[in-house]
C-alpha cells in the first residue's frame, strides 16, 4: 500500500476532529458488525451466563440459579446447558413442562440418570430476559409476605372465635339449666343413688337460674366487634397477594403468585390511593381486634381503652400486620415512569406508605448522550432519605434476587431500578454488554436501607475488582448496537500522537477536554487488534457515568470515616475509663485508710 502524501494525512486528521467533535463524516470507516473491547480478551474473566440463568422460581420460597440448586456436580454444566436447550427462546417456562426433555437431552450427554433429583417438580424457569422480570418480583413477594397473610388470617378467626365463644356463654346463661341440673350432670349418675340433687342444691340456699349475664353495652360492644372482624375476614380472603400496577396489557407472571394486574397510565397516583383505601379498611379492623382480645380476657376497659383505640393509626400497627395487607407495586420501564409525572414519584415516596416501585432500565441508547437520558431514578429516590432504594441488574443475579427479597420486605417506600437485556440482542451479546456495564461502573448497582444502623451500612455499593479498573462507559458502548455509530474503526496508516488512548483520556480531562482525539482497542474478527476513535458525545457520557460513580463512592467513604469516627470516640471513652480506674486503685493502694472506708 504506498504511503499518504502529507495533504492526504492532514485531510484524514481534519477528518477524524470533525467527526470526534461532530460525529459527522468518515461513513467508510463506520463498523460493520458488532465491536468487541480487546480488554475483554485479557485475564480478568466476566462472569458466564450459564452459572446465572436460567434461574429456579417457585412460589413461597425465594428464587435460585438452577446451576446453585445442582451444586458441585459433575453434571451440572451439562444439565443446565440442557434446560437453556429445552427452553428456546422463551422467557419463563413451567418446568413440568419442559423437564423430561430437558433431561432426555442431559442423558443424551452422558448424564447418569440421578443427576436431575435435585431439580424441583415444580415451578418455573426464568431465563435472561426483561419479561421474567415480574415473574422473580411476583416470587420474591410471594416468599416475603405468605407467611404474614396466614398468621393475619389465623388472628382474624382466634379473634371471631373467641367473641363468638363470650356470647354462646351469655346466651346459654340465659336460658341454662338449673344449679341442680348443673349439678346432678357433674356428680353423674351413680351418685343420684346416694341422695337427691335438688335436695343438696336447696341446702347451698342458691337460686336455680344462673344471673351474672354481661351488661347490655358490653354485649353490644362484642356484637358489633363481631359484625367488624366477620365482614373484615370476608374482605380479607378475596384480597390477592398483591397489586401491580403497569401500562403493559402484556405483563405475565403475576396472577401464577397470587397477585392481581391493575392497567394503568398513571401507576403512581392509582397505587397511592388503592394504598390509602387499605390502610383506611385496616384500621378499624386492627382496633375490633384488639377490643375481641381484651373483652376475651374480661380486661377491656371502656374509660382506659376507648381513647386508646381511638388513637391508634396505621403508623402504630405491628410490622407483622402492615406485611399482611396486599402489596402495592407500579411497574414500569424508567422512561415510561418519567414520562407520567417525577411529582407523583416524589408524592409516594414521601407519603411514607408501603408502596413498591420497579422501574425497568434498558442499556445504553442514543438519548443518554443528547441530554435526553432517563432520570436517575435511584438516586433521587435516595434523595427522600426514608425510601429504600435497590439498584442492580440482571446480569448480577446474587446482587438482584437479594435486592428483590428485600424489597419485597420492607414495609417503606420501596425503589428498584433493575438494568434489563436489549430484547434485539442475543442472549450472550446482552450478557456481555451487561457485564461490562456493571464493571464499568457505567450502570452502578448498590443497596440504601434506612432502617440499617449506620454500624450495618445503610449504603451498601458494588465495587468491581481491580482488574476491571480499566473499563469504562466507553467500552459499554462499543458493545451497545444503538451507539455503534459513534465509533470509527481507523486504520494503521490514520493512527498517530494525537489520538490517546481513552482511560488516558479520561485521567487527563479535568476542567476542560485535551487537545486530542481518544480511542479503544478493539478485536476484529480475524482477531487483530484495532484502534475504535469515538465523537465528543460518547466522551461526555464516559464523565457523566464516572463523576456519578465518585458521588456514590464518596458516600460509602463517608460513612465509613463516620463509622471509623464513632469507633475511635467510643475506643477513647474506654481507654480514659481504665485510665481513671487505675489510678483510683493506685491512690487506695497508697493510702491503706482508704480500703476501710
Amino acid at each position: 500500500m504506498p504511503a499518504s502524501s502529507p495533504a492526504e494525512e492532514n485531510h484524514l486528521r481534519e477528518r477524524l476532529r470533525t467527526f470526534h467533535l461532530t460525529g459527522r463524516g468518515l461513513e467508510d470507516m463506520k463498523p460493520k458488525t458488532a465491536l468487541r473491547p480487546a480488554i475483554l480478551d485479557e485475564p480478568a474473566q466476566i462472569p458466564d451466563l450459564k452459572s446465572g440463568y436460567p434461574i429456579c422460581v417457585a412460589s413461597g420460597q425465594p428464587s435460585k440459579p438452577l446451576a446453585e440448586i445442582l451444586g458441585n456436580s459433575p453434571d451440572a454444566g451439562t444439565i443446565v446447558a440442557a434446560f437453556r436447550i429445552a427452553m428456546g427462546d422463551r422467557p419463563v417456562v413451567a418446568l413440568a413442562d419442559m423437564r423430561d426433555a430437558a433431561l432426555k437431552i442431559a442423558s443424551a450427554e452422558g448424564c447418569s440418570e440421578d443427576a436431575g433429583k435435585r431439580i424441583p417438580a415444580k415451578g418455573w424457569l426464568a431465563g435472561f430476559s426483561a419479561e421474567a422480570l415480574p415473574w422473580l418480583y411476583a416470587a420474591a413477594l410471594a416468599s416475603e409476605r405468605e407467611k404474614s397473610r396466614a398468621a393475619f388470617s389465623r388472628q382474624l378467626n382466634n379473634c371471631i372465635a373467641g367473641v363468638e365463644g363470650l356470647l354462646a356463654v351469655d346466651d346459654a346463661q340465659a336460658s341454662g339449666p338449673t344449679f341442680a341440673e348443673q349439678l346432678s350432670a357433674s356428680l353423674g349418675m351413680e351418685a343420684q343413688t346416694f341422695f337427691k340433687p335438688s335436695a343438696l342444691a336447696d341446702s347451698f340456699n342458691r337460686p336455680g337460674q344462673a344471673t351474672h349475664r354481661m351488661d347490655p353495652q358490653r354485649r353490644a360492644r362484642c356484637a358489633s366487634t363481631l359484625a367488624m372482624l366477620s365482614a373484615a375476614l370476608r374482605e380479607y380472603n378475596k384480597q390477592p397477594l398483591f397489586w401491580l400496577f403497569h401500562s403493559d396489557p402484556a405483563i405475565s407472571g403475576v396472577t401464577a403468585f397470587g397477585g392481581r394486574c391493575c392497567r394503568s397510565t398513571d401507576g403512581f397516583t392509582d397505587a397511592l390511593e388503592l394504598c390509602n383505601r387499605q390502610l383506611e379498611w385496616l384500621v378499624p379492623v386492627l382496633r375490633a381486634m384488639r377490643v375481641s382480645r381484651l373483652e376475651v380476657e374480661s380486661a377491656f376497659d371502656a374509660d382506659v381503652h376507648s381513647q386508646l383505640l381511638e388513637r391508634f393509626e396505621w403508623q402504630t400497627a405491628d410490622p407483622e400486620e402492615l406485611a399482611a395487607l396486599p402489596a402495592v407495586v407500579v411497574m414500569e420501564p424508567v422512561v415510561r415512569l418519567a414520562e407520567t409525572s417525577l411529582t407523583s414519584f416524589s408524592r409516594v415516596l414521601r407519603s411514607g406508605r408501603p408502596i413498591q416501585v420497579v422501574a425497568l432500565s434498558p442499556g445504553l441508547c442514543d438519548e443518554d448522550l443528547s441530554g435526553g437520558m432517563s432520570p436517575d431514578l435511584g438516586y433521587l429516590a435516595m434523595a427522600h432519605r426514608e425510601a429504600f432504594v435497590v439498584q442492580t441488574s440482571m446480569v448480577q443475579v446474587n446482587h438482584l434476587l437479594q435486592g428483590l427479597q428485600e424489597a419485597s420486605r420492607t414495609l417503606r417506600p420501596a425503589v428498584t431500578v433493575v438494568s434489563v437485556p436489549d430484547p434485539s440482542e442475543s442472549d450472550a451479546t446482552a450478557w456481555l454488554e451487561g457485564s461490562v456495564a456493571v464493571f464499568s461502573r457505567t450502570a452502578p448497582i448498590y443497596r440504601y436501607d434506612p432502617d440499617r444502623a449506620l454500624r450495618q451500612e445503610r449504603f451498601q455499593l458494588f465495587n468491581p475488582a481491580a482488574e476491571f479498573a480499566s473499563l469504562t462507559a466507553a467500552h459499554a458502548a462499543a458493545l451497545s448496537k444503538p451507539l455503534r455509530h459513534h465509533f470509527r474503526i481507523i486504520p494503521g496508516s490514520a493512527w498517530d500522537n494525537e489520538q490517546v488512548e481513552v482511560h488516558e483520556y479520561l485521567a487527563k480531562y479535568e476542567v476542560a477536554p485535551p487537545l486530542a482525539i481518544p480511542y479503544l482497542w478493539i478485536t476484529d474478527g480475524e482477531g487483530q487488534r484495532q484502534r475504535a476513535v469515538f465523537t465528543r458525545e460518547l466522551v461526555n457520557l464516559c464523565r457523566d457515568r464516572s463523576r456519578a460513580w465518585e458521588t456514590f463512592a464518596e458516600l460509602t467513604d463517608a460513612q465509613l470515616g463516620s463509622v471509623q469516627e464513632t469507633s475511635q470516640t467510643q475506643e477513647q471513652a474506654q481507654r480514659l475509663g481504665f485510665e481513671q480506674a487505675i489510678q483510683s486503685v493506685l491512690a487506695m493502694l497508697a493510702d491503706p485508710l482508704n480500703l476501710h472506708t
